[in-house]
């Protein structure tokens, strides 16, 4: 099993509706996953995916209680 493998499996984010800043302009998306360079696949509302390989990623988690 690799890394990106690994990461996919155990993170909170995939399948979340995310919001990615990326030089100055604020995407919003569903993390759908990662490709093999490991960059951030989102498909957007419009069902556009992109691929960013940079940027400050930020989601809602679901409060607990």
């Amino acid at each position: 099993e690799n890394l990106i493998q690994k990461w996919t499996e155990r993170s909170d984010i995939f399948g979340k509706t995310v919001t990615v800043l990326q030089k100055g302009k604020s995407l919003t998306g569903t993390a759908v996953g990662l490709t093999p360079e490991g960059k951030l696949v989102l498909q957007n509302s419009d069902g556009e995916t992109l691929v960013l390989d940079s940027g400050e990623v930020s989601f809602q988690q679901a409060a607990s209680g």
